[in-house]
């Protein structure tokens, strides 16, 4: 009989439980030993490194981070949203199958809340409030950053839960791989990697084609929960998924001083939509192209003065073909053009014994609707912004007392039109928000830190002026806001074992939902605040040159404070009151072998908490093999076989297994 979820955290040993209390997880760098016999885990001191200009200096940064190295990235079996999921204060939640709309949250902040960057560039968008992440190839990653609770200066504008940057993948040494893989449900993978060196040009290219049926076998209750006997086993209908993503890279160090790189990213997939009673006959389809264009110079001439500036355009098209009425609550056939431009430029001066930034954004938004059966409801809305911030680090005692205020300033001017109508609507918004960060290096072992901050989130167009069928937008919204507080340390007693811990604390106004009045139509509004206060903890271990530990485990407590009796005090939806992460790996010079479990409990799908998740905790176990230029990697997902609902109504896979055959051309 598998072991549950509640069962493993009640069966833990006294001093099971006082090692993960004793920290928490800050990346899983420990995973990934040295490839020698006598391997060792590095001190994983990221702040050791200089980071390039207009990149998060670590050493001049006081929150709580994580860093995801390209050697996770390189697993076939998992999402990016799954990867980060396994990191502290981290949950992530997923439609269904590869391919399907994906997003995470930090610290109980909604995705809307939390901020998804690109080389630094935010994705979130008036637009695209939220980042689908399953449009984000783990092939284009080179490294992950998160950021929980506390926005970096060099990011700009600040979101309530933080930040997660991705950094597209640079070139290293020069060098061809090519990738096939497939599994389960008929899932296949084809990907190309090339990178080159000419004198002072790099240039990295990288491809992928992936497809998968998703024709998972799942019990479908027919929107019966509580009438069992009509429930039947079956697989899942029109959930198929292709993908094709590219990423073109080019850079060119003119001198020591100057170095200009061009991004283009670009995402193509065609995705079909299953129906809640999971009907065959279903057609509806959800198809996505997607690209991403950035031009950023560099320039760090000798001297005190540093800056990087980037020109960038994303451009994202959603077209969702529901014209037979058979997913939505009536016919659709809708076109979404998103279409963002804007520049940032971030300076940056050496002082003695300060350290002064400004970073400056500015972005043209536009969100262009098309309804391709009724044009009537044709629509444009726009959004320029403005975002300053200043930052100033201070050092004292011979550097190893950090103080740091930060200011930002953001404005939005919006405005939108029917096609059909003449009148327009508009809204503007300012704020200005402080942060204050502090961190205490007590010895190259030990480090404490605290932060404390406000942040906001403007609506998104759909909130603002959302008008459509069932669905009416609300000027009238007003921003939700948060302050954020955290306190923690990082010990790292000797190399192999590194402990981390933090509390968290988080105070939100102004929270948007949707509520539907007696005719069924739905509107944005205004209706709680939320209180938000956890614990992180973590560790990593290497036990032995060949074996490594991980353990995560968050507990939050995410009270919604809403005027209604009714529901005051509950939980805020989708949120787990705890999540825990651990996995075990074996690994020498040619094989790695590792076994790994995650878990999640006490999460509810709505607001009044009447309508609770299931409580789970899923194993994986995998295999990688190398041998000179070949590597054989294979993986076990889900060993006890739990179709998860991360959404209601929408099951994820259950058991399922894939492989990957990769070569050095």
């Amino acid at each position: 009989m598998p072991l549950s979820f509640s069962q493993f955290i009640s069966g833990c040993s006294v001093r099971t439980v006082l090692l993960l209390s004793g920290g928490l997880c800050c990346g899983a760098n420990a995973l990934h030993a040295q490839d020698t016999i006598d391997n060792r885990l590095d001190t994983l001191e990221i702040e050791a490194e200089v980071a390039p200009v207009g990149e998060v200096e670590h050493a001049e940064f006081s929150g709580s981070y994580q860093r995801i190295e390209r050697s996770q990235l390189e697993r076939r079996d998992v999402t990016l949203a799954d990867i980060l999921a396994n990191e502290t204060g981290v949950q992530s939640r997923q439609a269904g199958g590869f391919g399907t709309f994906s997003s995470i949250t930090v610290r109980a902040a909604t995705a809307a809340q939390t901020g998804v960057y690109l080389d630094g560039v935010l994705l979130n968008s008036g637009g695209n409030a939220v980042v689908d992440l399953s449009l984000l190839d783990l092939l284009n990653a080179g490294s992950v950053d998160i950021y929980r609770g506390t926005t970096p200066a060099q990011f700009g504008a600040g979101t309530i839960g933080g930040a997660v940057n991705i950094k597209s993948l640079s070139a290293g040494r020069e060098q061809t791989k090519l990738l096939i893989g497939g599994g389960s449900f008929n899932t296949q993978r084809a990907q190309l990697l090339h990178s080159a060196r000419v004198g002072e040009l790099e240039l990295t290219g990288a491809f992928s084609l992936q497809q998968s049926d998703n024709d998972y076998p799942f019990l479908n209750d027919n929107t019966t929960p509580l009438n069992p006997n009509d429930d039947t086993r079956q697989t899942r209908n029109n959930a198929a998924a292709e993908q094709l993503s590219s990423l073109v890279k080019a850079g060119l160090s003119w001198s020591n001083s100057a170095r200009t790189d061009v991004l283009l990213q670009t995402t193509s997939r065609d995705l079909g939509v299953p129906e809640i009673r999971n009907l065959q006959d279903n057609q509806s389809s959800f198809d996505t192209d997607s690209v991403r264009v950035q031009v950023s110079q560099t320039w760090n001439p000798d001297g005190n003065w540093n800056s990087r500036h980037t020109l960038f355009r994303y451009s994202d098209e959603d077209i969702f073909d529901d014209r037979f009425s058979q997913v939505g609550l009536g016919a659709q056939n809708l076109s979404i053009d998103n279409r963002n431009l804007g520049l940032t430029s971030y300076w940056e001066y050496l002082g003695d014994t300060s350290t002064s930034s400004l970073h400056l954004e500015l972005r043209n938004e536009r969100q262009t609707n098309r309804d391709l059966l009724e044009p009537r409801f044709d629509s444009v809305a726009r959004r320029r912004a403005v975002n300053l911030t200043a930052q100033r680090v201070f050092y004292f005692g011979d550097d190893r007392v950090l103080l740091i205020p930060a200011l930002r300033y953001q404005s939005t001017d919006d405005d939108y039109q029917r096609i059909t109508r003449v009148d327009q609507q508009g809204r503007r918004a300012d704020r200005l928000t402080p942060t204050l960060g502090f961190r205490f290096d007590v010895n190259e072992q030990l480090r404490y830190r605290a932060n404390v901050g406000r942040y906001f989130r403007e609506p998104s167009f759909d909130e603002l002026f959302g008008s459509r069928g069932l669905f009416e937008g609300n000027n009238n919204l007003l921003s939700e806001e948060g302050v954020n507080a955290d306190i923690g340390f990082t010990w790292q007693p000797r190399a192999g074992l590194k402990l981390d811990a933090s509390l968290f604390g988080s105070w939100r106004d102004d929270l948007i939902a949707t509520v539907f009045d007696a005719r069924g139509i739905g509107r944005a509004v205004n209706i709680s605040r939320a209180r938000i206060l956890g614990v992180e903890l973590g560790s990593n271990w290497q036990l032995n040159p060949f074996v490594s530990l991980v353990a995560n485990l968050t507990y939050q407590d995410a009270q919604a404070l809403r005027n209604f009796n009714a529901i005051n005090g509950s939980q805020l939806p989708g949120e787990a009151q705890l999540s825990t992460f651990l996995r075990a790996q074996y690994k020498t010079p040619a094989l790695t072998l590792f076994i790994e479990a995650n878990g999640s409990r006490d999460r509810f799908y709505d607001q009044a908490n009447v309508l609770p998740a299931e409580d789970f905790f899923l194993q994986n176990v995998g295999i990688d093999w190398h041998h000179g230029r070949w590597s054989f990697a294979a993986t076990l997902n889900n060993l006890t076989d739990r179709n998860v609902e991360d959404f209601n109504g929408l099951p994820r896979p259950g058991r399922s297994f894939t492989f990957s055959l990769k070569t050095a051309l």
